[in-house]
């Protein structure tokens, strides 16, 4: 039994107090990619201070350039520099770039779990819908995008924790058809969601992206802005069977439509084959080219 549910097996408030304690103890993102998530709502920084900063280290630099030349960002033309990225892409797309570095970089101390793919094919599936329901919606799509890459970052916090626990929780989810919240809740103390918010809280990430790690299994509500775009697209990559643990949910969003602005309603009205076709093509070219 691993250290974690040790500590986590105590009673009534212990149990989360015992998670806060075992979560700051998670090496945090690529510290390049924290400040790009900080900086993003200063709409004022130079380009040439972000440029600096991704430059600073040359790895992450390096995966950065690649993944703007992949087929998951679909650039018109080749990005050969960063300066040249940051300058045609700006700082809301950077930083998506960035995000998607880090979550991968994050990913890879539990590259061999099962859980991981399942959680990155999930994440990767709620950030494209959320940025398609975003750009038909008029919302900022690079914004939505980064919130729906970063909505279950708990969820891998858990993991990095506790790998076997969470493979066990997938495999009763699988089984069984019991909720993973509410199995992260037996074996760790917390949901997914309140791992999320504490730990980006913890690395003082923008409120948006702790409300939307904290909230995204709450139903949509009006107005439809980002969060209510990151709810719904995962509820969507669930049903076009992106779904990280259990039966994928049947494809019922209809009882949302009158929330949503009509070129989303639109967006999900063509159905699910040809928004699992846009999402599935997307993610499967991204991960062919890595």
């Amino acid at each position: 039994m691993s250290r974690l549910r040790l500590e986590t097996e105590s009673p009534g408030s212990e149990r989360p107090a015992a998670l806060l304690r075992a979560l700051r103890r998670i090496p945090p993102f690529h510290p390049v990619a924290v400040r790009l998530i900080r900086m993003a709502s200063v709409e004022t920084t130079p380009l040439g201070e972000i440029a600096s900063l991704i430059r600073s280290d040359a790895a992450f630099s390096a995966e950065v350039l690649r993944l703007a030349n992949s087929p998951l960002f679909g650039m018109m033309r080749e990005v050969s520099s960063i300066m040249q990225a940051v300058a045609l892409l700006g700082l809301q797309r950077v930083r998506a770039l960035a995000s998607t570095v880090a979550l991968r970089q994050f990913l890879a101390r539990v590259a061999h779990s099962r859980a991981a793919r399942l959680c990155w094919r999930h994440n990767l599936a709620t950030a494209l819908l959320a940025e398609e329901l975003a750009s038909a919606s008029l919302l900022d799509r690079d914004a939505a995008y980064t919130c729906g890459l970063m909505h279950d970052l708990g969820r891998l916090a858990l993991l990095a924790l506790d790998p076997e626990a969470m493979e066990t929780i997938v495999d009763q989810a699988d089984s069984g058809g019991a909720d993973p919240g509410e199995l992260e809740r037996r074996v760790y103390g917390a949901s997914h969601a309140e791992a999320g918010a504490w730990i980006m809280e913890q690395w003082n990430f923008p409120p948006l992206l702790r409300s939307v790690a904290h909230a995204h299994h709450q139903p949509p509500a009006p107005p439809f802005d980002i969060p209510a775009a990151v709810s719904l697209a995962c509820r969507a990559a669930g049903a076009l069977g992106f779904q990280f643990a259990g039966p994928a949910p049947d494809w019922e969003w209809k009882q949302w439509k009158p929330l949503l602005p009509q070129p989303a309603a639109n967006l999900l009205d063509r159905g699910r084959e040809p928004l699992l076709e846009l999402v599935a093509i997307r993610i499967n070219a991204f991960e062919c080219a890595l």
